[in-house]
């Protein structure tokens, strides 16, 4: 029987819903002549166990299978797949396991890095509380298996994570020179206190992270593990320099630590400092400072807790001229504009016909309403959904500072941004 024969029978036997069967056909048997569940192992061969008959299973190896095995799909072999197609065994259970079992066919397969976060964006946009006669609405039922299985699948991390790849747990060849020259460079350009400005010191940090990146792109981590914050901020410290830490310090001014932790302490008293209060800092400042986060929320609460939302228009004829693109369009949705001289709200259908163009927003930075409560128009359709509730949308900014004491606590990584400065003031 082939390993593809055997996997379709498991699976319309049901037996992919079981976690000891992925652990029995992905992992190594531990002696031989194991009588399994689902195998009898004897003599470096599989002989699955079909409708109660042994059966010899083709092509193994150490396993019986590997997540890398390249699978054919026919037409229609799955519920949510139309077209055939070349896949490998990794995707085919992640889409099981997340996309069939609990949608069926309604989410279609997904034949590459299966993301839980762009499955859950496409489930946001089709939920339904209550299913109409449209089979592609998602049921609360349905999202509550996906939520299930999408558990279930972290068991998996005991037996297809890598703890460590040949480039992972290296250094870039070189990083040490190369970073002596970045340095030198940006001294002789900008002058010795150079690396007091923060955004200098990023800018160093992008090189010594473009140089690492160079050196790790083809090792088979990268972009799994090898990624985000490991790779901007442990890897980052790890090997190429500690950069940057505010500490205790207040004054706005950065103070680089040159070494990498893999150079070991630096000689320099001034730099050592540095390193152990930015981890003081950071104990002070989840323990201590997270009481700014209660107590602005406690005066944010009482200075908007009788704000209102008004359902009417307050007619005001001020606007703000706001640009719309392809990354702020769709928090936009629900918002209104004036054209020709009407109000328009802005929804999936109409909002792209504006993309790339200034509109003349209506916004509660320009509501007329009485009693300082604010009018359905100004404030959108999606903050009338609180009318009552102003209070709750604004204690965002009170999480927020809740969100940098608590963060302190870990390694950071220090970015720049461009800013539009009307944009933001206004």
């Amino acid at each position: 029987m082939t390993k593809k024969e055997y996997l379709f029978y498991a699976y319309k036997n049901k037996l992919l819903d079981n976690l000891d069967w992925y652990f029995a056909f992905l992992t190594i048997p531990v002696t031989d002549n194991v009588d399994g569940k689902y195998y009898l192992y004897d003599n470096n061969q599989f002989k699955v166990k079909v409708d109660g008959e042994l059966v010899l299973l083709e092509d193994t190896k150490e396993t019986a299978y590997s997540m890398d095995d390249y699978l054919y799909i026919k037409e229609d072999e799955l519920p949510n797949a139309s077209d055939p197609m070349d896949t490998k065994l990794g995707i085919f259970i992640a889409n099981y396991i997340l996309l069939i079992k609990p949608f069926g066919g309604k989410i279609s397969y997904i034949n590459g890095a299966v993301n839980i976060r762009d499955i859950e964006s496409e489930i946001v946009t089709r939920l339904k509380t209550k299913p109409t006669k449209d089979t592609s609405d998602i049921s609360i039922e349905e999202y509550t298996k996906f939520a299930d299985n999408a558990g279930f699948i972290t068991n998996f991390s005991r037996i297809v994570s890598l703890a460590s790849t040949p480039k992972g747990i290296i250094p870039p060849p070189g990083i040490a020179a190369y970073k002596k020259k970045i340095i030198k460079e940006m001294k002789d350009k900008y002058g010795e206190d150079v690396f007091t400005d923060y955004t200098k010191v990023a800018a160093m940090e992008d090189k010594l992270k473009a140089f690492d990146n160079e050196f790790i792109k083809d090792d088979p981590a990268y972009g799994k593990f090898l990624s985000g914050k490991v790779t901007n901020v442990a890897r980052a410290k790890l090997y190429l320099s500690y950069g940057a830490e505010a500490g205790f310090d207040r004054s706005g001014n950065a103070k680089l630590v040159e070494n990498s932790l893999e150079e070991g302490w630096p000689s320099d008293p001034e730099s050592l400092s540095r390193m152990y209060n930015a981890s003081r800092s950071g104990s002070y400042d989840r323990g201590k400072e997270t009481q700014k986060g209660g107590t602005a929320a406690k005066v944010v609460l009482r200075a908007t807790n009788s704000i209102k939302i008004k359902i009417n228009d307050c007619g005001t004829k001020e606007t703000r001229d706001f640009l719309i693109t392809e990354q702020n369009s769709k928090l936009l949705s629900g918002r209104n504009i004036i054209s020709g001289g009407k109000v328009v709200e802005l929804h999936d259908a109409n909002i792209n016909s504006h993309i790339g163009q200034y509109v003349k927003l209506r916004s509660p930075s320009y509501c007329k309403q009485k009693e300082s409560n604010f009018c359905s128009v100004c404030m959108g359709e999606r903050m009338t959904k609180y009318k009552d509730g102003i209070s709750l949308l604004v204690l965002d900014v009170s999480a927020k500072l809740l969100d940098i004491s608590m963060a302190s606590m870990h390694i950071s990584i220090i970015k720049t941004h461009k800013l539009d400065i009307n944009d933001t003031i206004s």
